[in-house]
This record gives structure tokens, C-alpha cells and sequence, in this order.
């Protein structure tokens, strides 16, 4: 299928006719990261914050450029002029960073002037791909052009998204807000070493190592502590008593997982969180 697809478009074309490819082939999935795990809670955290006013930090620590002296931003700095034309959010003064680096002069994308912009940028970008997944995922017609248009709404939003999550303002950004981040709730264990079920409903072990069960006596950890998952997103071991797992992605998203030897902060939870969202635009990117 994808070879006749390309065959069929010219050059051009052909690079616009495999990114559709493998947004069609994989809406699904990318819808199912957006609906489910940490990522209702996540996503429902960031636009709330859109109606409050938070304090800008400098975070002079994290550095705007690659080895190779490029800008980390440089996609989202390209992709201002559009979204300024385009967007609802209102960004005078990214416009005014997108210009001095056009200009060559020095700049900050992220500043104080800046910082609350781009948090609204953000959360109308995230709004506009679910939405268009959702149209996307649900399109019941046969329209070639219908069809078309809703995976080219998908790019679009996919790629301007891909633009902010890919560069170094957007962990600066989670830095500002990190006081105001929610993150799942943790298991509890009882006076009686019994292991409880959070918010979430997921299960886990106590301090000795015991595996809990929910309610209906079921298993949900594996010897790793990981939760298991079946389809449905419920808990479960097979007939040789082997935890399901469902997706894993989630697991490692978890705040203070142990990561590269280190806890994971939940400002890194939600900036891989959003890496998560875009990764098939990473390998898009690459073809481009």
C-alpha cells in the first residue's frame, strides 16, 4: 500500500503522502496515549493553569543551543509567523523573539514577556491534535478529500506541537509551572501491611514486598512493581500467574521512577509525557 502510495505522487508529494501514511496507520494508537494512563490528568493540569497567573524563573541552567551552536527552538522560532496568523493565543512578543532571531540579534524565547504566551500556545496546540485525532479516529466517511483533509489537520497540529515539545523553552516552561503540576495518586498500605488502591484504581506492594489485590482479589503487580494491564486497562495475571502488561510507555512516565539513576521529577514526567504524544513526528521529521 505504501509503495503504490508514493509511486502515485511525485517527489514532494510522495514525502507529504508518507507522513499522512503513517498518521492513518497510526491514529489509533496516538489517540490512545492522548485518552488514557496519566495522560486525562496530565492534559486537564496544563489548561487549567491557562486561567492562572504563575511567577516566571530563570532557569539559566538549561541551554538553549545544541554542540553544533544550532538553536533548540529553532523549529518553534520558524513556525511563529504561522501560528501567530493562525492560532486564537495572542503572541506579540514571541513574534518579537521570532523577528530579532530572523535579525540575527540576541534573544530569549522564553523570558518574561514571553513565559504566558507560550504557556496558552501550548495549550491550544494540545486541544487542536486531540481534537483532530478525535475527528480523525471517529470519520466514518469514504471521502477521499474528507479523508484527507482530517489526517492533514492531524500534521499540521502534530507538527506545530512537535515544534515546542522538540526545544529547550518547553523544559523551562515545566520547570515554572512544576508547583502547580498534579501527578497520579500513590498507593497507600494500611496499619495492617494491606496494600491499597489509589485514585487511579491501580494497585501495588508494601514495604515487605507483598502484592496487593483490588477488590475483586485480583493481582496487579509484577515482581518489578509493575502494573498489569490487559486491552481494557484492567488489572490481571494469567493462568501461570504472569502480570499483564499493557502499555509500558505509561510506566515509565510515573513521577520518581527510577530514571537514568535518578528519580523522575514530575516536570520530567509531563515534558516525556508530551515527547510521548509527538513521537511519530520525530520519525516524520526525519523523512522531511
Amino acid at each position: 500500500m505504501l509503495k503504490t502510495l508514493l509511486r502515485r505522487s511525485g517527489s514532494e508529494d510522495g514525502l507529504e503522502a508518507l507522513q499522512l501514511y503513517v498518521i492513518a496507520v497510526c491514529s489509533d494508537k496516538m489517540k490512545y496515549r492522548l485518552s488514557n494512563g496519566p495522560s486525562p490528568l496530565y492534559f486537564d493540569c496544563l489548561l487549567r493553569l491557562c486561567g492562572k497567573t504563575f511567577p516566571f524563573i530563570e532557569h539559566p541552567d538549561i541551554l538553549p543551543t545544541r554542540r553544533d551552536g544550532s538553536h533548540r527552538d529553532q523549529f518553534f522560532l520558524d513556525a511563529i509567523p504561522m501560528l501567530a496568523d493562525f492560532s486564537m493565543t495572542k503572541i506579540p512578543n514571541l513574534e518579537k523573539v521570532a523577528q530579532l532571531a530572523l535579525e540575527k540579534k540576541p534573544f530569549e524565547v522564553y523570558n518574561k514577556d514571553t513565559y504566558m504566551e507560550y504557556h496558552g500556545l501550548l495549550c491550544e496546540l494540545l486541544k487542536c491534535f486531540r481534537g483532530s485525532l478525535t475527528d480523525l479516529v471517529g470519520l466514518k466517511s469514504q471521502d477521499v478529500k474528507q479523508i484527507r483533509q482530517a489526517l492533514t489537520d492531524v500534521r499540521i497540529f502534530g507538527d506545530l506541537l512537535w515544534t515546542m515539545v522538540r526545544g529547550a523553552a518547553i523544559e523551562k516552561h515545566l520547570q515554572t509551572v512544576a508547583d502547580f503540576l498534579d501527578t497520579p495518586g500513590v498507593v497507600k498500605v494500611n496499619k495492617g501491611g494491606v496494600v491499597g488502591v489509589n485514585k487511579e484504581g491501580v494497585v501495588g506492594v508494601d514495604k515487605e514486598g507483598v502484592v496487593g489485590v483490588d477488590e475483586e482479589g485480583v493481582v496487579g503487580v509484577d515482581e518489578e512493581g509493575v502494573v498489569g494491564v490487559d486491552e481494557e486497562g484492567v488489572v490481571g495475571v494469567d493462568e501461570e500467574g504472569v502480570v499483564g502488561v499493557g502499555d509500558q510507555e505509561f510506566e515509565i512516565l510515573k513521577p520518581f521512577t527510577i530514571c537514568r539513576g535518578k528519580p523522575l521529577q514530575p516536570w520530567e514526567s509531563y515534558r516525556d509525557w508530551l515527547r510521548l504524544q509527538i513521537v511519530y513526528f520525530d520519525a516524520i521529521q526525519t523523512t522531511t
